[in-house]
């Protein structure tokens, strides 16, 4: 009896304390306006975002039946930011912020409506799929770098921290829960009108960014000064001059880059090893999915609140070093409950980083640079992501899932190892 009643405190401990945390968060969003907006349009589509996914992946399916097909219209995702993702950042440097994510959420919505339109007047092919894929995928190219340079506009710089973790937490709860909305509504109205709500999600987000102001000084986000401007080269060649000469910005670019290349196969080594290693079934996986999601938030509110305090270049070592640790723990073949806390507990240090390097690119760019050192880092970060996917199930299948994740995670603590000791990123505060 005892002990049930020392489980329900803590139980109403945590209660209490997940309602201050929501209840603190609410009081945020209230004080700013603007952001309260971002994140509002953030919500729907990415909500849509999800449930396209399924929808597209799904039609795919329907239409070839085919892995390679569906490699296809997932490396049509990836190719924007190798293409152009530089000159994309350059342009937003030179816009107006909101009116880009405005059009950038206009322009997806009707990019997502030519499926449904063509299913109206004959067949859809693949091709058509994999183009609508890759045009997709381009014009959200504007829209996260002019999102991640608005943000500081928007709220005081003691509290950009926290603002990037309700962000970026909210981001990896819908990134779970959209794929799962997605598959239910496939199953009642078909991928095709999917496509049409994705499509509504987008246009209500450029609704709401509408009412987004200047937090600063009350007016609307100004438009960069008219004039003679330099050649789009030159601005890239400027921004990416800028972050040579940041110290910072090149050991980000550099570790960024590296972590997002050996983490990115999560999810194709993630069910290798469940059904190779540890012989459980599908529900086994999705659960250490959604226990791997569940860290991603925890991490970015654990970043939210001890951000300011602790410091972001600590904690982002700490993540670093913790996600290799437990990409090594991975590969000793733990029984599942054991694996379940290991996955969340890597999940979660992944989630403070996550916060940490968007905070940090926004904090050591200049406002009219922000968009270009955005854009360039998704691009170095991004384009590695095709080979990596690739070259993670050739390997699992050439050495064994086990050594891969040992080699994932030996890579992932050199890299959190070679963070500790640079003093620069031990003393961002």
């Amino acid at each position: 009896m005892e002990g049930s009643f020392t489980d329900v405190k803590g139980r109403d401990a945590a209660a209490s304390a997940a309602g201050a945390r929501v209840d603190y968060y609410r009081r945020f969003l209230l004080r700013h306006r603007g952001l309260a907006a971002v994140w509002a349009a953030q919500v729907v589509s990415q909500l849509g975002d999800g449930m396209y996914l399924v929808a597209l992946l799904w039609l795919t399916l329907k239409l070839a039946n085919s892995g390679l097909a569906v490699s296809t219209t997932l490396l049509a995702q990836l190719i924007p930011y190798a293409a152009f993702g530089l000159v994309a950042g350059a342009l937003v440097d030179r816009w107006n912020r909101r009116s880009t994510m405005v059009a950038s959420d206009v322009v997806r919505g009707l990019v997502v409506l030519v499926i449904p339109l063509l299913s109206l007047f004959g067949d859809v092919h693949l091709y058509e799929v994999f183009a609508t894929s890759f045009l997709l995928a381009s014009a959200a190219q504007f829209f996260d770098p002019a999102k991640v340079a608005l943000v500081p506009r928007l709220v005081e710089p003691d509290n950009l921290v926290r603002a990037n973790a309700l962000l970026v937490g909210t981001r990896q709860v819908l990134f779970a829960l959209g794929p799962s909305v997605g598959g239910l509504l496939v199953g009642f109205f078909g991928p095709v009108g999917v496509f049409v709500i994705d499509a509504v999600t987008f246009f209500v987000s450029a609704a709401l960014l509408l009412s987004v102001h200047d937090g600063r000084d009350g007016r609307r986000v100004p438009l960069r000064p008219r004039g003679e401007q330099p050649h789009l080269l030159e601005d890239v060649r400027q921004g990416l001059a800028y972050i040579l000469h940041a110290p910072l910005l090149r050991t980000l670019f550099v570790t960024g880059t590296m972590i997002s290349f050996v983490l990115s196969p999560l999810p194709v080594l993630v069910p290798l090893y469940t059904e190779r290693v540890l012989d459980v079934g599908a529900t086994a996986f999705g659960g250490l999915m959604s226990v791997i999601f569940i860290g991603f938030l925890a991490g970015a509110v654990i970043m939210g609140a001890l951000g300011p305090k602790v410091g972001k270049g600590p904690l982002a070592i700490g993540g670093v070093a913790g996600a290799g640790v437990a990409s090594l723990l991975f590969a000793l073949g733990l029984p599942l409950p054991i694996t379940l806390l290991i996955g969340a507990a890597g999940g979660t240090c992944i989630g403070l980083l996550n916060v940490a390097e968007t905070t940090v690119l926004q904090e050591q760019s200049e406002d009219t640079l922000r968009g270009r050192v955005f854009a360039a880092y998704e691009s170095f970060t991004q384009s590695g992501r095709a080979i990596s996917l690739v070259a993670a199930g050739a390997l699992a299948d050439l050495i064994g899932v086990r050594q891969t994740f040992v080699l994932v995670g030996a890579i992932t603590l050199a890299n959190g190892l070679w963070l500790g000791l640079d003093r620069r990123v031990r003393q961002t505060r």
